[in-house]
Order: structure tokens, then C-alpha cells, then sequence
């Protein structure tokens, strides 16, 4: 694998256009909200806020914060620990007198310690110990020392990665339900039944209304406590508002309502997103690649999200969309079989594998979307979407729309007096999007505009705006943010002739295709 820690630091520090904001977000409740995207498990999303800290807080102590937060999220999320000591070192060479410099260099330790570094992490905790011998975490240096000392002279990165792989649960658990008013289980006529610690709560036909009563659930009316229930259907798949699921099904009372969870191994749980993803019509080699790349970006949420106690992803497009066993093909079931347990690595562990519906003829790199340079998500020529569906579209928005939707993700401008894009990236999206308001100035990225007015009316920010009579017509290519594999371009690569392998490495860079046994492990 080519050294890429020059390349990187520089990208990171010199490449990424700054998130300049008209409206000043309160750098705590910036945190606050990176803190649930991590929980959430979307790093780059968290990555964006960091960089907008970063880039617009005239405060150096939030500078420097952001940066040690960003290091931790490089090393430990994104598998860049070259990119994770870059942050570290700035602090050091930027804001030494800051109250965050003394976790920055201890840090410089674990990072280089975790990506198996051993020597430099003895030289990081020699230097810390040195500089603070009194500290509190000195006596936590000294361990970690003594460690790196016995383990100094066997560098062996993949040691760390393997151990990090074998880490990977054998069962995901998605959010299939989520604070719902009502919940209907199993189908009538058949058997099954609702426990609790493995008790029957209710045994019979179904089905079965759940609703809540207070703090409590209620089955058909009949409080059941506030405790979690699964369900058992014997003999047959679980249903949940008439809809069969792999696994196991448990639900629990919110505070808004009830949620429900399906858990399932991961391959069965692939079976229900691959149709959700792509059409079961499609080539079977692009099927494969998406099979590859949605397994891939399930083994990468496994290992990095660390949020919420009873699930680790949701049915939903902020994840993966999951249907269950009701979405369930043929044609979209065996190309899950025949990648089973392939994966895209980068240094060994798994990437995200981001993935759209168009790129519209060049695909887009994951730092002009979040400000995050990974060097397997590059902006790549892609002609083979060029011509498919979505490769081109037209909107026309009134100004008071724009408006209303701006309001409605938070945004508080006020009648919008004009409107101009800026920044182009190197794929041709737009980087800036400046609305003067009688509000004043507001600046958004080209995808917070998208977001903002609905990523199915302003399909990418691959576009330009024309002045109209009440509004702006805008016109634009591709469908999606533009990162990783073009779904409709890997179709048109599989219609081709290209397999799935060529397809992976024409949109994912510096990576390999890797195979992990769920039964045996490696």
C-alpha cells in the first residue's frame, strides 16, 4: 500500500474548502450535535462539523478542540491514523497554550500505539511523562509505555487490524420501528406469542396490537409493563405491521411511543437491503458490487458506532434502506450468496462505502462533500452515467419555498433578495451556495443547499441557478451526493461486460477486496 500521509495531511489542512456560515451556531451545540452524528454512526457528517468549527471559530480553544476531535475520529472511525497525528501535531504547532494541548500529546501516544507504531508511541509516552510527571494521566502513560516497550520492534499493523475484524458481531440489529403509536404483531390465524424475560405474556392467534399505556405497553389493551418484549412465532418469520422478518423481533417503550428491533445475522440482513438498493432486474455484476459495497458499509457501522444500547442501524436512507424478508428475490438474494463475506479494505479494515444513484459523468470526492480526504473516496471520470436516468434535470423553486424549507432545517433568513453559486470543486459541484435575505447573508456547501431544499428536488449539487421572474430554475447532473459507486453507472459497467470486482475499482481507489468467514472468522 502507497504511503499516503503527506498527500493526506496536506488535503486535510490546505484542499478542503472552508463551511462559512452567515448565522453563527454556537460552537457547544456544534459539538453536541457531532457527538450524535458519531453516536449515529455517520462520521463523515460529524467530520463536516468539526471542519466547520474549525474553519469559522474565531476562538482557539474550540479550534484546538475540534482538532482533537477530529483526530480521535481519523484514527478511530475513518482508519487514518497518518491523518489523526497531522491534527495532533497542528495542535502542538498552533496551539500549544491551549487547555486541550496536554490530551493532544498523549493522544499522539495511543494513536500511533493503536495503528501498531510501537516505537514512535515509546517515544510519545517518554515525552509525555517527561513533560508531566505529576499529571494524573502520567500513571496511564507509564502502562502504555511499558507495553510499547515490550511490543517495540514487531510493528505489525495488520496484527491490530485482525484483532479489530474479529471484534465484528455476528448479528446486526436494525431499527425497524421507530416510537411508532402502534404496533401490530404476528397475522391471523397463526400461532405465537409475546415474552418478556422469556415468560409468555400472551400466547395465541395473532394478531396481536401493542400500544402504550403511560410509561407501560399495553398487548390488545392489557398493560404489560415497561420492559422489553420479543416475539415468538413458531415455525414461522415474525411479522410486524404485516411484514415477515429474519431473526429475532424485541420492542420496548419510548417516551413518544414504541420501538421495534429486528436482529439477524448479517448476510440474511443483506438479503433484505440489496432490492431496497438496486432493482432486482439489474445485471448480476452490479448487483454483486452493490452486494460488496452495502456489506462493506455494515461492517464499517458495526465496528466504529458506538451510540445507542438496543440497535446499531435503522431500516432508513440514513443508513441503508431494509425491507426484510417481504423485499426478499431471487435475483438480488444470490449475488448476496456469492459475495458472501467479501468486503473493500483500506489498510486492512473496512472503508465506507458510500454509494449513490447518478453521479452525472464524474463522481465526487469525500472531502468536498464533508471535508474529509480519505484516499479510497476520489472524484472519478465516470462516463458510463452519462447517459442514464437522472444523468439531467431541471427545478424551478419560488422564492418563498426556498425560504420555507431554508426555516425549516434551521436556517432563519429572511426574503431572499438574490442568489449565487461559488467555489466549484474539481467535479464541477458546487462548493457555495450565497443567498443574500433582507435577513442578511447566509452561506451553505452546495449539499447543505441540497438538503436544505430536498435531495429529491435539487438531485446533487451539481448545478446551476438562473434567475426567474419569482423564483430560480435550476439545472443540474446526477442524483445524490456524487460519492463512491454510481449504482447506475456500475449497471451500465455490468451491461458492459465488466465484472464486479472492475466495477469496486473503478469507483473505490487504494483498496482490496477482502474475504472474512463469519462462521470460522479469517
Amino acid at each position: 500500500m502507497i504511503r499516503l500521509k503527506t498527500l493526506v495531511t496536506l488535503c486535510l489542512f490546505f484542499c478542503v474548502p472552508p463551511a462559512v456560515f452567515a448565522e453563527t451556531t454556537p460552537p457547544a451545540t456544534l459539538f453536541e450535535d457531532a457527538a450524535a452524528l458519531l453516536e449515529q454512526g455517520q462520521a463523515l457528517e460529524a467530520t463536516a462539523i468539526y471542519r466547520r468549527i474549525l474553519d469559522g471559530s474565531s476562538n482557539r480553544e474550540q479550534r484546538a478542540r475540534a482538532l482533537l476531535f477530529l483526530s480521535t475520529l481519523y484514527s478511530r472511525n475513518l482508519n487514518l491514523p497518518d491523518t489523526a497525528v497531522a491534527c495532533l501535531e497542528q495542535i502542538e504547532a498552533t496551539y500549544p497554550n491551549t487547555s486541550v494541548i496536554i490530551d493532544a500529546r498523549f493522544a499522539l501516544g495511543t494513536v500511533t500505539y493503536r495503528s501498531g507504531r510501537f516505537r514512535q508511541a515509546v517515544t510519545h509516552f517518554k515525552q509525555f511523562i517527561e513533560r508531566y510527571p505529576d499529571h494524573m494521566r502520567s500513571s496511564s502513560a507509564r502502562a502504555w509505555l511499558r507495553e510499547a516497550e515490550t511490543l517495540a520492534g514487531t510493528e505489525r499493523p495488520n496484527l491490530v487490524q485482525n484483532k479489530a475484524m474479529d471484534q465484528l458481531p455476528d448479528t446486526v440489529r436494525v431499527l425497524i420501528r421507530n416510537k411508532e403509536e402502534k404496533v401490530i404483531l404476528g397475522k391471523a390465524g397463526e400461532p405465537m406469542a409475546v415474552l418478556q424475560d422469556g415468560l409468555p405474556l400472551f400466547e395465541g392467534d395473532g394478531p396481536v396490537t401493542l400500544t402504550r399505556t403511560g410509561q407501560d405497553l399495553a398487548i390488545n389493551g392489557v398493560k404489560a409493563g415497561s420492559q422489553t418484549l420479543s416475539v415468538q412465532t413458531p415455525g414461522r418469520l415474525p411479522r410486524v405491521d404485516g411484514h415477515a422478518y429474519r431473526g429475532e423481533v424485541t420492542l420496548w417503550p419510548e417516551e413518544k411511543g414504541i420501538s421495534v428491533v429486528n436482529t439477524l445475522a448479517i448476510e440474511p440482513y443483506l438479503y433484505g437491503v440489496l432490492p431496497k438498493e438496486m432493482s432486482p432486474l439489474w445485471p448480476e455484476e452490479a448487483l454483486k458490487a452493490q452486494a460488496i459495497a452495502s456489506r462493506t458499509y455494515t461492517y464499517h457501522t458495526l465496528l466504529n458506532r458506538k451510540g445507542h444500547p438496543r440497535f446499531d442501524l435503522e431500516a432508513t436512507t440514513a443508513f441503508q434502506v431494509y425491507g426484510g424478508a417481504d423485499a426478499e428475490t431471487p435475483e438480488t438474494t444470490r449475488p448476496v450468496d456469492l459475495t458472501r463475506g467479501r468486503y473493500l479494505a483500506f489498510q486492512g479494515l473496512p472503508i465506507i462505502a458510500c454509494f449513490h444513484a447518478n453521479s452525472g459523468g464524474m463522481t465526487e470526492s469525500a472531502d468536498a462533500v464533508w471535508g474529509a480526504a480519505l484516499p479510497y473516496l476520489q472524484g472519478v471520470k465516470d462516463s458510463f452515467s452519462r447517459l442514464a436516468p437522472e444523468a439531467c434535470w431541471k427545478k424551478e423553486l419560488k422564492k418563498d419555498t426556498m425560504v420555507r424549507r431554508l426555516w425549516a432545517k434551521g436556517y432563519r433568513p429572511g426574503g431572499i433578495i438574490s442568489l449565487t453559486t461559488a467555489d466549484p470543486s474539481p467535479s464541477g459541484r458546487t462548493g457555495q451556495v450565497i443567498i443574500s435575505t433582507s435577513r442578511g447573508r447566509l452561506e451553505l456547501t452546495g449539499n447543505e443547499f441540497r438538503q436544505a431544499m430536498g435531495p429529491t428536488v435539487i438531485k446533487s449539487a451539481w448545478f446551476t441557478a438562473t434567475r426567474q421572474k419569482k423564483g430560480y430554475l435550476f439545472e443540474g447532473c446526477g442524483y445524490g451526493h456524487g460519492v463512491g459507486m454510481s449504482q447506475w453507472g456500475a449497471r451500465k459497467m455490468a451491461t458492459s461486460g465488466f465484472t464486479c470486482d472492475t466495477i469496486l475499482h473503478h469507483y473505490y481507489k487504494n483498496v482490496s477486496l477482502v474475504s472474512i468467514d463469519k462462521e470460522g472468522r479469517r
